[in-house]
């Protein structure tokens, strides 16, 4: 039996356990050893009750980190002090559920296989390793690492130095510090500063975690074969001799598109059908109309040579003759899963208790796992030859009949670039993924997530992809960047700077008086002289 996302798991709900169906993508998980989610779009909880749920992922809360114990197949609650660890009920019918109990190296319920890891069926656990000569150790099984946390490991506690060389001189991030490992023979895993983020970084060989020491400051890594396979990648079947290769379109809950009635009936409706490879009704392909953009396809869907996948614009799905109308053109968006028509609505499943199962044109909803598909038969051209696009419109005449529909090509987002980590409200870092790429690849893989508000950088092809809630950098951690997609930036305030506003005073003049205008006297008429006789 497998561990499953309940149905309809779209905001709370229980976990289940399930026949296993590698088709089935709730059945699928992806466990962060940074932070230590386990996620199915929603993360793995557990309550006071201890029974363990699924709920919105928030990395703070300790309920919601974990770790795997590939020895002994525990998936233990982190820290680990209380001892407890991921119980399966004692039938699939039991109505305690899942949930976290005291760990048990005898309880055969509380051991997983994850990933490609699976544990060994016997009780009694035989570690195999090469020579314990230091620097001699057995090369490692892969190029993975899993975290081990509160452990420290030095020579003679549980670990040797690497080819004489212990503590690195130079303090680096955690990714730096696992890529010396992976480039320096013998290197079976890492010590770090679990707190310090570039900080110093210790290589180990001949690790034996059980005769490490507990320690509140630094984290054990060490390389594994393989880890858990990420939910919503892409999955590939791989053929044998004679088997039937694969053409079907499945659900997120394993079922298979099928057009009832068969390829050769038109105008029906599409539904979903348990799979048979066999079946011709169950028998698609995806003809891309160029090679894919980015994480993003266009073309047909199409049943056997003459029938399309055809959406009106909302509502239930059918199957027509190929015409070349836009609704017959579909997008599919290899990052959540998606199959987009021209208007914008997505392919989704019925609900698993639906009384009918038929398939619908709905509002796209990222979170909303009945609209998750994976397309197993692509027909991708190879040997057409690419027009060269101008500024000016340009006729294109091939021998086939085609239908010019228009596009918009959306422009780039617009990242704010702030100095230091990303951060929430809150100060920590939020719900993230973290990759090793470049700066260019990071902010690449931001920009075509529609769920991606920022994304981080910083040394040694340190990225991390931020969903929800960054408002701010920590600036006091110079080497890393944090870039805010444009419209989930801040709106910084225009900085006021204090002005003390002091009045001049100006001693007060008396007004000028104004001149007095007086009439000009008439002038005094000179005595005239007085004339003798």
């Amino acid at each position: 039996m497998c561990l499953a996302a309940a149905q309809a798991a779209d905001n709370f709900d229980f976990v289940e356990m399930a026949a296993c169906n590698p088709g089935n993508m709730n059945q699928q998980w992806m466990h962060d050893a940074e932070s230590g989610a386990i996620k199915n779009l929603l993360c793995l909880d557990f309550g006071s009750n201890d029974q363990v749920h699924l709920a919105h992922c928030f990395p703070s809360l300790a309920s919601q980190q974990w770790t795997y114990d590939s020895v002994t197949g525990h998936i233990k609650e982190q820290p680990d002090s209380s001892g407890k660890c991921l119980e399966a009920p004692t039938s699939p019918d039991d109505s305690a559920g899942i949930r976290i109990a005291t760990c048990d190296a005898s309880e055969l319920r509380q051991q997983w296989s994850v990933g490609g890891h699976v544990v060994p069926t016997t009780t009694k656990t035989t570690t195999t390793r090469g020579s314990t000569t230091p620097g001699t150790s057995a090369s490692p099984a892969g190029n993975t690492f899993q975290r081990l946390p509160q452990l420290n490991c030095y020579p003679g506690a549980g670990a040797t130095g690497v080819n004489d060389k212990s503590l690195l001189d130079t303090p680096m991030s955690h990714d730096a510090c696992r890529q010396m490992c992976l480039d320096e023979q013998g290197c079976e895993g890492v010590v770090v500063v679990r707190n310090s983020n570039p900080g110093r970084c210790w290589l180990r060989a001949a690790i034996s975690p059980a005769d490490c020491i507990a320690s509140t400051w630094s984290d054990l890594w060490v390389r594994v074969s393989q880890m858990t396979t990420p939910a919503h990648t892409t999955m590939t079947s791989t053929s044998t001799p004679g088997a039937a290769k694969d053409h079907t379109m499945r659900s997120f809950f394993g079922l298979c598109l099928m057009a009832p009635g068969g390829a050769a009936a038109a105008t029906t409706q599409v539904g979903v059908a348990t799979c048979a490879l066999d079946e011709a009704a169950q028998q698609w392909s995806y003809v891309v109309e160029a090679a894919a953009s980015g994480t993003q396809a266009t073309g047909q869907i199409k049943n056997g040579e003459a029938l399309c996948l055809d959406s009106p614009a909302r509502g239930l799905v059918s199957l027509l003759a190929c015409d070349g109308a836009s609704t017959q053109v579909w997008a599919f968006d290899m990052n959540v899963g998606q199959v987009k028509s021209q208007g914008g609505e997505c392919l989704e499943a019925p609900a698993l208790t639906a009384d009918a199962a038929l398939v619908r044109a709905s509002a796209c909803k990222w979170s909303n796992q009945l609209q998750i598909w994976s397309i197993a038969d692509w027909q991708i051209p190879t040997s057409t030859p690419t027009p060269t696009l101008s500024a000016q419109a340009t006729t294109l005449t091939t021998t086939r009949k085609m239908v010019t529909t228009q596009s918009t090509t959306p422009s780039p987002p617009s990242f704010t670039e702030l100095a230091g980590p990303c951060r929430t409200q809150s100060g920590d870092a939020g719900v993230f993924t973290a990759l090793t790429a470049s700066i260019a690849e990071c902010r690449q893989q931001c920009s075509s997530k529609a769920v991606c508000v920022a994304f981080e950088v910083g040394p040694g092809s340190h990225c991390e992809l931020h969903e929800v809630g960054i408002v701010s950098a920590d600036s006091t951690l110079t080497a890393y960047q944090c870039f805010i997609k444009g419209e989930h930036a801040p709106t910084l305030a225009p900085t006021i700077v204090p002005t003390t506003l002091a009045t001049t005073l100006v001693p007060t003049q008396p007004p000028t008086p104004a001149p007095t205008l007086a009439p000009t006297p008439a002038p005094t008429p000179a005595p005239t002289p007085a004339c003798g006789p």
